[in-house]
């Protein structure tokens, strides 16, 4: 959305981007995700339809079990990089709305693109770790093949959620401190996370999430979106420091790092 006139817009200073740092971070996270995608087949060791034990499944998720709607499924693909794309999108016509800087428009490209990548790699490593099966995989009228696929024991938590959310929190917390005092503040977080919020109900609809996956999706992806742009902002740059300090304790000795303002 576009700011009007003559609403407050901050400079293109508001954001430090490193780009020695956060490019390397990107590429590096984007290609965890990548890569473990890649290779799910290889990973998921334990494919228990159909004749997965219910019973494991917590009472507050159990009302998804056996879901599967292929509409659904269609649709939480669309709107979900339909999500990714909107800060990018918004960026532009911020762009030529306020007349704003290429430099500033970089910037928030790259920052929301490193909340994504980071996203996707958390996203990929809690998912391999936990091969939860997704709750059509208690459904034992689903085409065997589709059953046994790698991609049916990755349920926890939902990924699609937590891009959704770290989109929306990211490109929503970079306006906001672009834009202070904007009236159209709310309008861009309603926004963007009334979206953030149809995928993930679109995620349990399709049988591909439990309701649990959505709600860590979401949480996970917003704090992400949220912090990444905090840490970039030039008072926290400038105020922040970074140590590594020696660790000590009962079980065990170490290091640690340590950020403070």
């Amino acid at each position: 959305p576009a700011v009007a006139a003559d609403s407050p817009v901050a400079t293109a200073d508001v954001f430090e981007v490193s780009w020695a740092i956060d490019l390397p971070i990107t590429i590096s996270a984007g290609l965890l995700g990548g890569t473990m995608h890649l290779m799910r087949e290889e990973l998921v060791s334990d494919r228990c339809a159909p004749a997965c034990d219910a019973s494991r499944v917590n009472a507050f998720d159990r009302t998804t079990i056996g879901t599967y709607s292929v509409l659904a499924v269609d649709a939480g693909n669309l709107l979900v990089g339909l999500n990714m794309a909107l800060p990018h999108v918004f960026g532009v016509i911020d762009l030529f709305a306020n007349d704003r800087s290429w430099y500033g428009l970089a910037s928030d490209t790259a920052l929301v693109a490193e909340a994504l990548a980071i996203s996707v790699g958390i996203h990929q490593i809690a998912a391999f770790a936990s091969q939860r099966p997704r709750p059509y995989a208690y459904n034992a009228d689903l085409d065997p093949a589709l059953l046994g696929e790698a991609n049916t024991y990755l349920s926890f938590y939902s990924g699609h959620t937590a891009n959704s959310f770290a989109a929306a929190s990211a490109y929503s917390t970079i306006f906001t401190h672009r834009h202070r005092g904007s009236r159209f503040i709310p309008a861009v977080w309603a926004l963007t996370h009334s979206l953030a919020g149809l995928e993930g109900y679109l995620r349990v609809t399709s049988g591909f999430h439990y309701w649990s996956d959505v709600l860590i999706g979401a949480a996970i992806g917003s704090t992400i979106g949220v912090v990444v742009p905090w840490l970039h902002l030039r008072d926290t740059v400038s105020k922040r420091r970074a140590y590594v300090a020696p660790l000590f304790g009962s079980s065990g000795n170490g290091v640690a790092l340590v950020v403070s303002d």
